[in-house]
């Protein structure tokens, strides 16, 4: 067994990429009695990490990263016979004009990405260790529609964007 990584990124990414949409249509019916919100499909799916996402512009989003950026012996393994853990980050990033929209975006999003996962039990040989993946949402922050142009201060250059993280373990 080689190192990976890569080949579970993009494993991970053409999951997402095939059945992300049919999840989130499921989730914004699954809320329309309750709050109703537009999921939008991705606009960018990547493999790895983008430290310049924030000054994308809003059009730009949303924005799905998977990246694999560690793996780790199993214990009890044995020299020859080594298993291995790999952690995959799923990290997602919605904009809405508001922040209430963009809090409730970020959390539905999660539910569609997990939805899907749990879909999979294997992905591209390597099975999940968690039917529940740990998530972590960010705070909202204000961000420029414009990306890095315009003014943080008048309404009409400023959205909110939020991002999250689930990280699936897979050996």
């Amino acid at each position: 067994m080689g190192v990976e990584n890569e080949t579970l990124a993009r494993a991970i990414k053409t999951v997402l990429d095939d059945e992300l949409p049919a999840a989130l249509d499921a989730v914004e019916a699954e809320w329309a009695a309750i709050q109703a919100i537009t999921l939008s499909n991705p606009v960018t799916t990547f493999i790895g990490h983008k430290p310049t996402i924030l000054d994308e512009p809003s059009t730009s989003f949303p924005f799905v990263a998977v990246i694999v950026p560690n793996r780790e012996p199993m214990e009890g393994s044995e020299w020859g016979f080594q298993d291995v853990a790999y952690d995959a980050l799923i990290d997602y990033f919605v904009i809405a004009a508001d922040e209430s929209t963009v809090n409730l975006a970020a959390l539905r999003y999660a539910q569609a990405i997990v939805n899907v996962l749990q879909a999979h039990s294997v992905i591209s040989g390597y099975a999940q260790r968690n039917y529940e993946p740990p998530l972590v949402i960010s705070e909202a922050s204000r961000h420029l529609v414009g990306g890095t142009t315009g003014d943080a201060f008048a309404t009409d250059d400023v959205d909110y964007i939020q991002m999250g993280r689930i990280t699936a373990r897979l050996s």
